[in-house]
């Protein structure tokens, strides 16, 4: 069981801490911040102008590549009969070039030049077009505007901080926006995310030093506004800043886990520890028969640290087992993208490695007690136990249970914070409530939909608002 349980905390932590490693360029990529000054609060924001990319691109020698980013938004696409709603970005045609997606059909430098072109993932193009070919075909966006199908990419890793399931050219976006198109040269207005590639051997450090005043270089207006980047290994673990120092965010999650995971681990060894020290008068007869035919200390001691390592195999075997049974039953509680496979070489190494671990920790102290036995002591029936080993099982026993006792009350804590989260007064009454994420047409159209709503006498009121009550930006 602890080991099962420390299995499927490991897996867990392996899927966090792989997060954007598949791009080949990772060491290079990162995302444009920004740290703000305003109303004497020091703030991050990702959200940066729309002529800042090309600025990067056309005026810095160690921009590789810089490309513009929109933030994902759900979009209603319409190929024949099929209609859905799915989040999509605009972005540059460079973006391909500087991610690793890859692509199923079409000319990495080619598919996002024309503004009216669009890319789709492997499942997204099943679901509209089934089993025909879609490059080529037509797709009619918001109900407005046609796009032209010119690749398909395979789809979006669990893995991966960037997520979407279909990409347009940022010109197409900028081309039928007023509000965009009205800001191609303003260094004021910040509304989409900006994300560079680095040549090889240039240092982010340095880089960010470099284009710190910028903003406000452009535009003299701008005031207490200064650039960094971000690099994107730490997008994912790494995104919580505090008076403009990075000061973790999920990494302290990761971390957490780990802590619990070996000390669940670490009660499972005490047990077993325990259990091989009270069972000792019943092998000591053993001990003494072996050390009287010959057996030296140095080998029984490897014969009580292999049986244990044999335990803990054996348990690594049974774990799996359990672990397959459970993991189906925990995709509710955070364990979704946790996946046991036997050709995942970290878990095997990691596996081998706990036994030997868990074998050497458990078996360590039974080893050595056994071994120390006298043997005519043993073998005339005048063995008993001194207080060193007695006073040792006091203090794996109240170890083993301060830190049980440690667990349940964290889990408690944990517990009611949640449960106060869950019930508190929130300002409104959600029963009855219903939020739908309107794509452009609908919103362009909501005069007629909010009448149309309330004409069914379904709805006592409609109204719109900029972003997801509940959303935290």
């Amino acid at each position: 069981m602890g080991m099962a349980f420390a299995m499927v905390i490991g897996l867990w932590m392996q899927h966090e801490l792989s997060f954007d490693t598949f791009h080949a360029n990772a060491d290079r990529l990162a995302l444009v911040q920004k740290n703000t000054f305003f109303n004497n609060e020091k703030n991050i924001q990702e959200s940066t102008p729309y002529p800042l990319s090309d600025e990067l691109k056309n005026n810095y020698p160690e921009v590789k590549r810089a490309a513009k980013v929109s933030y994902p938004y759900d979009r209603g696409l319409l190929a024949g009969d099929n209609i859905i709603n799915k989040i999509g970005r605009f972005v540059d045609p460079e973006f391909l070039e500087m991610f690793s997606f890859p692509l199923i059909k079409g000319d990495i430098k080619t598919v996002l030049r024309d503004p009216n072109s669009i890319v789709l993932t492997e499942s997204l193009a099943a679901t509209l077009f089934g089993a025909t070919d879609p490059v080529g075909k037509t797709i009619r966006i918001d109900n407005q505007f046609d796009l032209q199908v010119t690749g398909i990419i395979k789809d979006v890793p669990k893995n991966s901080t960037l997520q979407f399931e279909f990409l347009a050219p940022y010109e197409f976006d900028a081309k039928n926006n007023p509000f965009i198109n009205n800001n191609r040269t303003n260094w004021g207005n910040n509304f989409l995310t900006t994300m560079v590639e680095l040549k090889e051997g240039e240092s982010m450090e340095e880089f960010s030093q470099k284009i710190k005043t910028l903003n406000m270089d452009k535009d003299n207006t701008i005031k207490d506004v200064t650039l960094f980047l971000h690099p994107l290994k730490k997008w994912h673990l790494h995104s919580d800043y505090k008076n403009w120092v990075n000061v973790g965010g999920r990494i302290e999650y990761v971390r957490l886990f780990g802590v619990v995971g070996i000390f669940v681990l670490l009660i499972a060894c005490i047990n077993f520890m325990n259990l091989s020290t009270a069972r000792s008068q019943k092998r000591a007869r053993e001990v003494g028969i072996r050390k009287t035919m010959g057996s030296q200390r140095g080998q029984l001691i490897v014969q009580f640290l292999s049986e244990s390592m044999l335990t803990a195999f054996l348990a690594f075997l049974l774990a799996v087992c359990l672990m397959t049974l459970a993991l189906p039953y925990l995709k509710d509680v955070g364990f979704e993208n946790v996946r046991l496979s036997l050709n995942n070489s970290v878990l095997l190494i990691s596996g081998f490695i706990t036994c030997i671990v868990t074998g050497l920790i458990a078996g360590s102290y039974p080893a050595l007690y056994l071994s120390s036995f006298l043997p005519i002591k043993v073998l005339k029936g005048v063995f008993k136990q001194g207080k060193s080993p007695i006073t040792f099982r006091k203090v794996l026993v109240i170890s083993q249970f301060s830190i049980s006792i440690g667990l349940i009350v964290s889990t408690i804590v944990v517990f009611q914070q949640i449960d106060h989260a869950k019930n508190r007064s929130i300002g409104y009454n959600p029963d009855n409530l219903i939020a739908i994420r309107a794509t452009r047409d609908l919103s362009l159209n909501f005069a007629p939909l909010k009448q149309e709503l309330l004409n069914s006498r379904y709805f006592e009121a409609v109204a719109t608002t900029s972003s997801p009550m509940t959303a935290v930006y």
